[in-house]
């Protein structure tokens, strides 16, 4: 068998199928978390729904500001971290869940 212009071993084409199967695990866990800060957007976005009676209140208004900023933050590192390959950043990406979390459980009218 060929792979890249080259002959490769039964060894050789082991170790490309080991290689692809782990990366493919890495896409498919990258996509759960991704799929997970899409819930919590979802969150947001229905909290935002009663949005006209909570206008009035400042507090909401920061809170929900900050829970979209950290939304966006979370999601820009996770997908930097996938794309570069960036094992630590990635850790950094699913230890601000719990950070979200909270900002978002703290939204009035959940």
């Amino acid at each position: 068998m060929e792979i890249g212009g080259k002959s490769c071993t039964r060894l050789d084409k082991d170790v490309v199928a080991y290689n692809l199967r782990e990366r493919l695990q890495h896409f498919r866990t990258a996509a759960k978390l991704l799929e997970r800060i899409g819930d919590h957007a979802e969150k947001i976005a229905l909290a935002v729904i009663n949005l006209e009676e909570l206008v009035q209140n400042k507090a909401f208004l920061v809170r929900l500001e900050s829970a979209v900023q950290l939304s966006l933050d979370i999601l820009e590192k996770a997908f930097t971290a996938l794309m570069v390959g960036d094992l630590e950043m990635a850790n950094e990406a699913l230890d601000a869940r719990g950070w979200l979390s909270l900002t978002v459980e703290e939204l009035p009218g959940r």
